[in-house]
């Protein structure tokens, strides 16, 4: 399954056409109905075949059968959207054969687009391609029947998501360990900044990244982080819905709530100044809190209570915008169980096995469990006989 996203469907495609084998992908709206005739065309000159599984469609769902057999030299053709080129230029990394894929075919703005995005994989693996005008030279894998690939192009964690993994111990407390090699760009540094403020401690090893609860945060003025990046705002939220969370407890077990004094939350100062305000509100008010403006910051307060003086419950589901929000919903059951959601499916188009992970927590199972075949379909039989008579000589 590869979502809305024809980049992941093409790079799977082509990292698959390295051996013999058949898979099939499926796909979102968008996919189904995307016109995949370019790609349909130019696998048999790369020893494979698409197989669409609807009459008269050119999108997914499609089977693609490989034979494993590469071409030495393969010339791009020109009408191969820009996607396509890309997951074709990084694919070809993973291929054990030498290669060179010639681009001249291509519209010089597709050629040399693609080439300034794959820049940074050429000059960071000048041992695995060389660029030669509009020519990519990929050489060989050392090493008879390589069954996997040299670690110079194992692939990093998207930071983003694990940041959401790496946060749990700030909810539940425990150990998070992701396996993996942590990327060395901007986002990782935010990622790691946001989660050291939430109080966790970060550990970053040659085998992945691990992630404990550390030092204490401090309650007033939250956790701040001015230039956050868009993708880590979900997570953001629920940090600091979870910190509002824990100072309303306290003050309606204080005595101060006792006597009556209002229950004040927690002021976060300087949000970020890219969030969606009134997104964060529709997220936040699924968990019990009210955003509003105040002097020196936005307030995060309780919503009106019930008559158990408790703080009321929504009755109806949340339609996550995304993944990541989605992802961020989920934490929130931590501290304000049964919260309801309308698309949790938005998650699994991210990472298809997250269900199964959160669900299965602390000790997360990380593969999806496959469907049972359907059982075989049974014949019943009846003691009903028809009597038909027999036909006049006009009907015959």
């Amino acid at each position: 399954f590869v979502g809305e996203e024809p980049l992941v469907f093409y790079l799977l495609a082509f990292l698959s056409l390295n051996r013999p084998g058949k898979v099939r992908f499926t796909a979102g709206h968008g996919l189904k109905s995307a016109n995949l005739t370019p790609l349909y065309k130019m696998l048999p000159d790369l020893g494979a075949r698409l197989s669409f599984a609807m009459p008269g469609s050119r999108g997914l769902p499609a089977s693609l059968e490989c034979s494993g057999n590469l071409p030495g030299l393969y010339v791009v053709p020109a009408d191969l959207p820009l996607e396509a080129v890309l997951s074709l230029l990084l694919a070809a990394f993973t291929w054990r054969a030498p290669l060179v894929l010639n681009l001249d075919n291509l519209p010089g703005s597709v050629a040399h687009q693609a080439l300034s995005i794959m820049e940074p994989f050429f000059a960071t693996f000048p041992d695995a391609a060389e660029v030669k005008v509009s020519e990519v030279h990929y050489n060989a894998w050392e090493g008879p029947g390589a069954e996997t690939p040299p670690p110079f192009i194992q692939v990093a964690m998207d930071p983003v998501p694990s940041a959401t993994f790496l946060s749990i111990p700030f909810f539940v407390g425990g150990e998070v360990t992701l396996v993996g090699r942590w990327p060395e760009i901007p986002e990782s540094a935010a990622c790691i900044g946001l989660l050291r403020k939430a109080g966790l401690k970060v550990e970053i090893t040659p085998k992945g990244i691990k992630s404990s609860r550390g030092g204490n945060t401090g309650m007033e003025g939250g956790i701040v982080f001015p230039d956050l990046p868009a993708g880590l705002l979900p997570l953001f939220w629920a940090l600091n819905a979870r910190l509002a969370d824990q100072s309303l407890r306290s003050a309606r077990d204080s005595k101060q709530n006792a006597e009556g004094k209002p229950q004040t939350g927690l002021l976060l100062h300087n949000p970020p100044e890219n969030a969606d305000l009134r997104l964060a509100a529709d997220f936040l008010s699924q968990l019990g809190l009210d955003l509003r403006p105040e002097e020196g910051g936005m307030r995060l307060a309780a919503l009106p209570v019930d008559d158990n003086g408790t703080i009321a419950a929504k009755t109806h589901g949340w339609s996550s915008p995304g993944a990541l929000w989605t992802i961020a919903f989920s934490l929130g059951a931590f501290f304000r169980p049964n919260l309801k959601l309308t698309n949790p499916d938005s998650a699994t188009d991210l990472i298809p096995a997250y269900w199964a992970m959160y669900n299965s927590l602390p000790s997360p199972r990380t593969a999806v469990t496959p469907a049972k075949d359907a059982s075989p379909r049974r014949r019943i039989m009846t003691g009903v006989v028809i009597d038909a008579p027999e036909p006049l000589d006009e009907d015959i």
